[in-house]
């Protein structure tokens, strides 16, 4: 019965179910960061080393944002961003195999992308992400 009432309840939000439109490319506020879709080779300004290559895809019909990140040493870290249309603000949701996490908001504030929260380390540490 436990699966089957979820499976019902899940059922109910579905857009086929409730006749709604499909994807969020047309709503305010999801565009916001379709500059940062694509393939990237990031390098530190400093000294022009390669640091990683992250790539960026929206998914979900436009509702969504995956970030996969790898470094040049191997590491890697995935993350989900999207935007809340009610509260107006980005939120995303990092993890690493490094066994951290990110979760910051924002949003555009003077034509800059500006996210800020926390860094959690798994072994119990929290810092400020800004």
């Amino acid at each position: 019965m436990y699966k089957i009432s979820h499976l019902a309840f899940l059922l109910l939000l579905s857009p086929i179910c409730l006749g709604q439109q499909i994807g969020c490319g047309d709503l305010n506020g999801f565009s916001d960061f379709d500059f940062w879709v694509g393939g990237w080779e990031v390098f530190d300004s400093a000294t022009g080393e390669k640091l990683g290559e992250n790539t960026i895809q929206k998914i979900e019909s436009g509702c969504l944002l995956l970030e996969h990140w790898r470094s040049v040493s191997g590491g890697t870290g995935t993350s989900f961003n999207y935007y809340n249309p009610v509260t107006r603000e980005w939120r995303q949701v990092w993890v690493s195999e490094g066994r951290y996490s990110i979760d910051i908001v924002g949003g555009i504030r003077s034509g800059s992308m500006v996210l800020e929260g926390s860094i959690y380390n798994f072994a119990g540490a929290v810092w400020d992400f800004r």
